[in-house]
């Protein structure tokens, strides 16, 4: 997988890089995620069904945002959602509970993670990435944690997704790249809650 893709396009502008799984980058809720499918692999990947209700209680607030993902399609793109967190939005969409990840409108984002499934799936390794995203006038910017899951321990066959928001910001390398924007103030509680205006170089 590699470090760090931008995007620019007239509409989006897109960073994601991945970073360490370490503590202090993969918050409290994320860590003790990790270290349950740890647990319930012990040491190969663990399937959906080695976890149980009791098991995820405690993680209640990722529930919002965390997707199941069939990804057993030969095409990324036509990796499925299982489980869509209906706190998640895109494109003012929530509910993308049985579509394609390829039905998604936002071009670069959704290749983006089209790339990183792709990426989880060969390696089964567990993977933490941090992204920041204008997508027309609305900024976001999350960590998202990615667990593969296996129906036979050996072959990838769903990724368990966390996505954790956090302040809403540009990096200041993708604005170098990309052009300048003007973000008003205001707070940041979602992904969409960002006004921010673009100016094109």
């Amino acid at each position: 997988m590699s470090g760090q893709e931008i995007i620019c396009g007239p509409e989006e502008l897109t960073r994601r890089r991945f970073l360490p799984l370490r503590a202090e980058l993969l918050k409290a809720e994320m860590t003790g995620l990790l270290q349950l499918w740890w647990r319930r692999g012990r040491g190969r990947m663990p399937s959906q069904y080695d976890f149980d209700i009791g098991d995820l209680a405690a993680f209640r607030t990722l529930f919002g945002r965390t997707h199941l993902v069939d990804v057993t399609a030969e095409n990324p793109l036509s990796s499925r959602f299982l489980m869509y967190g209906s706190s998640s939005s895109v494109a003012g969409k929530t509910d993308w509970r049985g579509a394609e990840l390829g039905e998604m409108p936002v071009n670069g984002l959704r290749d983006l993670v089209a790339s990183d499934y792709a990426s989880i799936k060969a390696t089964a390794s567990p993977a933490l990435s941090e992204t920041s995203s204008l997508v027309g006038e609305n900024l976001f910017h999350f960590r998202r944690l990615i667990l593969p899951l296996s129906d036979n321990k050996r072959d990838v066959s769903q990724l368990f997704v966390a996505c954790l928001l956090e302040n809403a910001q540009l990096v200041p390398e993708l604005v170098n790249d990309c052009g300048s924007v003007h973000v008003e103030d205001v707070d940041s509680g979602g992904f969409a809650d960002n006004r921010v205006h673009p100016v094109r170089k």
